[in-house]
Parts: C-alpha cells; structure tokens; sequence
C-alpha cells in the first residue's frame, strides 16, 4: 500500500462486493436452483462493467479540495482504530452493551442459523415464511450453521465493523479531504436532539403527561414524539443493518453524481439496498429525480443513460427481492390480526389540541433536525450552481416531506428512509467546514450547532458504557437460551409482533421462485 493510496475503484467493488455478497447466500438459501444462478448472475455483470478499465470523467463540484484525496497510512490507521472503538460498545455480536432492538436482531439471526432456509414457522396449523430485509444477518447466519451461535456473533461484528470502515472512506471521499475531523464529525452528526429535549419537556408534562414515557435523557433521541431523524451513533447502535447499507449506498450515489456522471448506475444501487432495508431504498429513489434534473438534454436523452447494463441487472435484482416482500400483501395467518400503522397524521393524539400542538412539533422538528444546518450551508454557498444546488435542494426536499406520512409503530419510514439524505446533508456540511472562503461567523454557528448536536452521541455512548458497567464485560455475546422466539402465541400482541416479520406462503414468490426448505 505504501504511504498512501488513493480511493476510488477499489473503494467501489468492495463496496459493491459487500452489498452484494449476502444477495448471493439469499439466492442459494431461498430460490430455486436455477433462479439462483441467474440471480448470481444479475450479481456478477455489474460487477464486471465496474472494472471495466474505463477511467472516471472530471470531477463536477464547485466546491474545494481535491478530486482523489490521498489517504495515507495514520489515517487508515485512525479510521480503523475509531471503527473499533465505536463498535466494541455497539452491542453488535455482544461487542458493548445492547438496546432493546437487539431482541430482535438476535432473534432473526438465531433463526437464520437454526431453521432450514427459506425460514419458516408453524402458525395455526400451516407453514408462515419469514419475509424481512435479511441480507446484513445472513453472512453471520453462513457462519452460525458452520460454526455454532458464539462465532456468528464474532462473525456479526467483523461484518459491521467491515461496513463501518467503508461509510468511514465514503464519506472521506465525497468530502474530497482526508481530514480526521471529517472522521470525528461523522460519527457524532446529529440533529439538536438536546435542544428539543430541553423545550419538549416541560411541555410534555404540563400538556401532554401520558406521553412522558418516551421523554427520556437517557436516550433523547425521541423527543419530538411522532418522528425521529436518528444520529449516527444511534443508527449504528440499533439499526446497524439500515444504517451500514444507508451510508455506503449513499456514498456510491454521491461518487457517481459528483465526480463519475456518465456512470449512472443508480438503480443498481437501489437494488442492492432493497434487501439490506427497504427504507432505505426508497430514501434512494429521489436521488434519481436529482441526477435527470441536473443532466443537461431533452428528457429522454437524459433518462437514456440509464440503459446499462448494471441498471437492467438492478431491475431484475428489484423485481426478485420484490417478489419477496409482495408476500406481504397475500393472507397470511388467521392468528396473526390487525396491520401496520400507517397514514397521514400530525401527532400522537387525534384530538384538534393534540394536531395544534403536532403542527408545533414539525416545525420544530424541521428547524432542529436539519433545517439549522440547511440554512447556513446554503448561506455559505451561495455560488453554487448546477448539480451540487440540484441534490442540496432534493436532499433537504426529502427531509421536509418523510415527516408527513407515518409508518409503523415507531414511524420506521422517516427514521430509516432518511439515512441516505442525513448521510448527504453531513458531506454538504463537512465540505462547507473546510472551506477556506467560509467566513469566520457562519463558521462558528455551524460548530456550535455540530457541539450541541454530538450530546446526543454523548448520551448514548454514556447508556451503552452503564450497560457494560452494569454487565462486567465488555463482550459477553447473547445467551443462546436466553434469545427469544420470534412466535410466541403466550405473549400479549405477539400477532401484531410477527405480522412484522412475516409473510404468505401463497404469494408468487413461495409458489414459484422459492426452493422447498
């Protein structure tokens, strides 16, 4: 490697090798042989068009820095040593302390080791499928079968720790800087959680006291009540299987539109977030609507270039996983009742005073998110033109409308979807940092709005290091006995649990494109 190597094909297929490799074992596990050969080969062409030789065509930013920043040996070491540090107290494998989350993530991996592929479970006297976003389990789950519960968790954590390092290298090459602060600034983004938190609380109490509860300075992550726009560190200590997908397809999206633009691989990218987590996937698909908007041409030479060969290979990647999840939408069990939450809504209440005070809330939510950091970002740029100003305006575009439509008991669709655009917002905001033309005030105003943000990765490093305090280790890998079942008919609104992770064993997927287990 020498002093010094330069990212940028390498960082691509092992990128693309990383998201692609758990597609191949679900293939092999869920799909007809046949099926499974040609979706290992929808895998394989893109890969191969993306070392085709072909050299990337001038960098398009308007920004400063350099096209290649050159990555030399103490930052690899650096960025190495922080992906250890962050993730020794993640929960991931039983590396820290686990969240509550990790009931769950445990529970699907235990599965994924111990039942045939494709899982399924007995419910009501037939055969119900597991239908979830499997890929960031199932390279530790290969393991598990081989090896036992204990080295798929040890597994689970180098595979994170994998994904770590390259959202680390992404977002240092969209920043066009091999800065360490860049590094430091990543992992502590977030939205002015503390100072919502501090406004919310007193109000919470005096109006609103039944939703006390999900006040907590433990955790302030949820202090707007009925969204959530996650930092970083919190994404990576819950949801590391939306989140490691969220970054690294975000970084490829941003490489192509910035610096590579005849590439437009984009559905490929899609395609191959679908699986790690739908959410994210379709917190991808604006992104598209940014690169037409800022090629130039009449509409249909512009949507042209998406006639490549990777593109079709993510088309018919899109229309299998698809196929999986459209299970979803056929009867499942008697058993398992109700649905997903879902619609159009303000707040936690549906009384006028409850919408009055949602409209407060969103507006709140907006400013203390992202809206901030928006404003000045684009005050200290106000020369840019063409494709930066384009996916600017579509990022902060997808942060104001995910807000507006809830889904899920927690609102999953605006936590998750809305990786890529925070993912793009931070690299905006980094870049604008390590400008020399910014001026000195908005400058201060942006680090201290990055100051306050990084309290919330302050009160969850400290949660996680209590826990681990509490525990008396720092790995102590789930008691295989322990980990709960994903069925349990016992349990008070178990059904409506599992009709989260399941679908119909009589949808088209099952009936024609799934193997018999």
């Amino acid at each position: 490697m020498g002093n010094e190597m330069r990212m940028n094909r390498p960082l691509m297929i092992s990128s693309l090798l990383y998201l692609s490799l758990p597609y191949a074992l679900f293939f092999v596990g869920w799909l007809k042989w046949y099926f499974a050969l040609a979706g290992i080969g929808f895998l394989l062409l893109p890969l191969f068009a993306h070392l085709d030789g072909r050299k990337s065509s001038p960098g398009t930013v308007e920004m400063e820095g350099p096209e290649h920043p050159k990555i030399r040996l103490y930052h690899v070491i650096v960025l190495i040593l922080l992906s250890l540090i962050v993730m020794s107290i993640s929960g991931v494998g039983g590396y820290g302390y686990q969240d509550t989350d990790w009931f769950k993530h445990n529970t699907i991996l235990k599965d994924l080791i111990d039942r045939p592929w494709p899982v399924s479970y007995s419910i009501g006297g037939g055969e119900v499928p597991l239908v979830y976003y499997l890929a960031y389990y199932l390279p530790a789950a290969l393991a598990g079968k081989l090896w036992g519960w204990q080295i798929a968790n040890h597994f689970l954590f180098i595979w994170s720790f994998l994904g770590l390092v390259l959202a680390f290298m992404w977002f240092m090459k969209l920043n066009r800087r091999a800065a360490l602060s860049a590094l430091v600034m990543f992992i502590l983004f977030s939205g002015l959680d503390v100072i919502g938190q501090w406004l919310i609380t007193p109000a919470v109490a005096a109006i609103r006291p039944e939703a006390g509860n999900y006040i907590r300075w433990d955790h302030i992550e949820n202090w707007s009540i009925g969204w959530q726009y996650s930092s970083n560190i919190t994404l990576l200590f819950w949801v590391p299987h939306q989140a490691l997908a969220g970054w690294i397809t975000a970084g490829l999206f941003g490489y192509v539109y910035f610096q590579d633009p005849e590439r437009v691989n984009y559905l490929l990218y899609i395609s191959l977030a679908l699986l790690w987590s739908p959410f994210v996937a379709l917190g991808l698909v604006p992104f598209c609507l940014a690169d037409i908007i800022a090629c130039k041409g009449q509409l249909l030479q512009r949507l042209r270039r998406y006639l490549t060969i990777s593109n079709i290979c993510g088309l018919a990647l899109l229309m299998i996983v698809g196929l999986f999840f459209s299970s979803k939408l056929y009867d499942i069990s008697p058993l398992l009742t109700g649905e997903i939450p879902h619609g159009f809504r303000l707040s936690f209440a549906k009384d006028s005073q409850a919408k009055i005070i949602g409209i407060g809330l969103m507006l709140a939510f907006f400013l203390l998110e992202f809206g901030f950091y928006g404003i000045l970002v684009f005050i200290a740029n106000k020369k840019w033109k063409g494709r930066s100003r384009v996916l600017f305006m579509i990022t902060i575009l997808i942060l104001l409308l995910l807000p507006l439509y809830s889904f899920g008991e927690a609102n999953d669709l605006a936590m998750r979807a809305s990786i890529p655009a925070l993912f793009i917002l931070a690299v905006y905001i980094s870049r604008a940092l390590h400008q020399k033309s910014l001026s000195i005030p908005i400058r201060i105003l942006l680090i201290g709005l990055l100051l306050l943000g990084s309290a919330t990765g302050y009160f969850e490093v400290k949660r996680h290091l209590s826990g681990i305090e509490t525990n008396g280790a720092v790995i102590q890998p789930p008691i295989y006995v322990n980990v709960m079942d994903l069925w349990n008919p016992g349990l008070e609104g178990s059904d409506s649990i599992v009709l989260q992770y399941v679908g119909s064993s009589q949808s088209p997927f099952f009936q024609y494109l799934a193997r018999t287990p």
